[in-house]
């Protein structure tokens, strides 16, 4: 008999992939609040602050999603991966050509840099858990 909802048990990739967008969500988003705080009063600077909120944002919807309806939830979670994979990339390669500038939060850019690729590279694997989970 087939469970509907909450009642569902979902496979353990959806739950590891789930447990690092709710993890990985705040992260991101009080990262990069603490990182930029002295540019929110810069309109210019705004599409490189509120990326990661979009980022954010999609990581929860997705792992809300999921949590309530296993089948469509996993294509809402897959897309805020890919989503985060999307912005990631730039921002990545974005450091990775600027790692000779200082970085707006005053710490070593190498740290920062290092911090950005690891999000980036666990964005991927969660994509790759969401997709691998069997129903």
């Amino acid at each position: 008999m087939a469970m509907s909802g909450s009642q569902t048990r979902l496979p353990r990739q959806l739950l590891i992939s789930r447990a690092m967008a709710l993890v990985g969500a705040p992260v991101v988003i009080v990262g990069e609040t603490a990182r930029r705080w002295h540019q929110f009063g810069e309109p210019r600077m705004w599409p490189s602050i509120f990326d990661d909120y979009v980022i954010g944002i999609a990581l929860v919807i997705g792992a809300a999603w999921v949590t309530r309806e296993a089948r469509r939830g996993r294509v809402a979670l897959g897309a805020a991966w890919g989503i985060a994979i999307g912005i990631g990339y730039s921002s990545v390669f974005g450091h990775m050509r600027s790692l000779d500038q200082a970085d707006p939060s005053g710490l070593p850019h190498m740290v920062v840099f290092g911090v950005i690729a690891g999000l980036w590279l666990a964005a991927i694997v969660g994509l790759l858990l969401t997709v691998a989970a069997r129903e």
